[in-house]
């Protein structure tokens, strides 16, 4: 059975990373990813361990105020299309559903069990992307004919002038401020698992997250702004609990990050100002206007202008805005209230107790990517990332660090799930030192003060010891 939940988990990981081609489109608005048929597959199969995840709460808190916001819309006479209304929450919550499904799988799941079909799907979007720059750079658009898929924008009718006048990579996701948001959080996740000593497949991680980094930077995409200071981050806050030296895999991460902080004003000086790019001010101007847009009445402020009406609302106001380049913005828009307080009761359910500082910045990164950067809500990899810090134990809660062993492997706790036997074989145990030393001088007393130690759980690495 772990055997099989690992190859589920693992195989709609890879998938989630590839909404094109879609299987099927259903109408103009939902195109059937393979992920989505998968997530089918695992709901139909696992339907009683779906319920006991914490992201089956999460994906009822989630679709509720799209329910009640559609409610609203055909009740309280606001204006809008309840027809659209309805193809959209059902489009939006047929989107949602490989949350619990993700989550029911990553319950007891290994940490190391995502980082090859991780690694894998980013250095394929990296390749893609490299390949992108040159054929952008001679006006050509590769692998066009991949890219088809309703939940998205049709690239076909635009990529002729995008190859000639925009050419920014994005491997193979809708726009590079997709890319970005989708790609971002998991980067710092790979990071941040590629510094950890002696997890299995860390240089696989480190690699991936570096060619992750080298895509968003060419992509010019604004999200480079969060992503660049929160890998800072990471790698300040295992460096201050470490009390090993650097080492050469650690310091390229440093050497990367930096040139790379350095690296992005220059390609994307630009897209940074918003008195010069329309593209930034656009943005910008959408966030805007869709914070603005549900404040017309009592019942619009509460449950929004309703799903899917965000556009047309925005299109009566003849204010040259399109669309709301926001899914956080756009949930408030359209789901008002209920929906804000919704999000952050799921974003405080990614805190358990008193989380180490790394899990708020893996959590800032995420709630960038959807908040400034992308409005796709059909994107897999955000959702599958929330999945994880929901349900997947990838850290201890305890001590960082235990400072009577010195150099070496000093965690009191190991750092993620199946460390421990590795972690517990190269520690340092002293308590049966102390016990042997004890037998040695003759004293049983302090060898049996050492196992009565053991047995009542005082020394955690000496369970089970053969000592006593």
């Amino acid at each position: 059975m772990i055997r099989w939940k690992r190859l589920l988990l693992q195989l709609l990981l890879f998938l989630g990373f590839f909404p094109y081609p879609a299987v099927v489109n259903i109408g103009n608005t939902l195109g059937i990813q393979m992920s989505d048929v998968l997530v089918v597959i695992i709901v139909v199969l696992t339907l009683p361990m779906i319920l006991q995840a914490r992201s089956a709460q999460a994906f009822a808190i989630l679709v509720l105020p799209i329910v009640i916001s559609l409610g609203a819309l055909a009740f309280l006479n606001e204006p809008g299309d309840v027809g659209l209304g309805l193809r959209v929450s059902i489009g939006a919550a047929f989107s949602l559903l490989i949350l619990p499904a993700s989550g029911s799988l990553m319950r007891h799941a290994r940490l190391e069990w995502l980082i090859t079909p991780v690694s894998t799907a980013i250095l394929i979007h990296t390749m893609v992307g490299l390949w992108q720059y040159r054929a952008f750079a001679q006006g050509t658009f590769p692998l066009l004919g991949i890219f088809q898929n309703t939940s998205f924008h049709n690239l076909q009718d635009i990529s002729t002038t995008y190859a000639l006048y925009v050419a920014r990579p994005f491997g193979l996701f809708p726009e590079p401020s997709a890319m970005a948001a989708a790609l971002g959080p998991w980067i710092l996740f790979l990071l941040w698992y590629g510094l950890r000593q002696g997890a299995r497949g860390r240089t696989k991680a480190l690699v991936a997250a570096a060619a992750g980094t080298l895509l968003i930077l060419l992509s010019q995409s604004v999200y480079a702004i969060f992503l660049l200071p929160c890998a800072l981050v990471l790698l300040i806050l295992h460096r201050r609990t470490s009390q090993r030296r650097i080492s050469v895999l650690e310091l390229l991460a440093w050497i990367v990050a930096g040139f790379g902080s350095f690296l992005f004003p220059i390609l994307s000086a630009g897209r940074l100002s918003f008195s010069t790019n329309g593209s930034a001010q656009g943005r910008a101007t959408s966030l805007i206007e869709g914070v603005m847009l549900p404040f017309n009445s009592i019942g619009t402020v509460l449950f929004g202008v309703g799903p899917g009406q965000s556009a047309n609302a925005l299109a009566a106001q003849n204010n040259g805005v399109a669309a709301i380049y926001s899914v956080v913005v756009s949930v408030f828009a359209e789901g008002g209230f209920i929906a804000l307080v919704a999000m952050i009761c799921v974003w405080l359910m990614c805190l358990r107790g008193r989380p180490p500082g790394y899990r708020y910045v893996l959590l800032f990164a995420w709630v960038a990517g959807i908040g400034f950067t992308t409005s796709y809500i059909s994107l897999d990899p955000i959702w599958l990332f929330l999945a994880m810090m929901l349900d997947l134990e990838f850290e201890s809660e305890g001590p960082p660090r235990n400072t009577n062993f010195g150099i070496g492997r000093s965690r009191a706790t190991p750092d993620g799930p199946g460390d421990s036997a590795e972690q517990g074989r190269s520690v340092e145990r002293p308590g049966i030192h102390a016990a042997q030393r004890g037998t040695s001088d003759g004293s049983r007393s302090s060898r049996r003060s050492a196992c009565s130690r053991i047995q009542h759980g005082r020394d955690p690495w000496e369970q089970g010891s053969s000592a006593c």
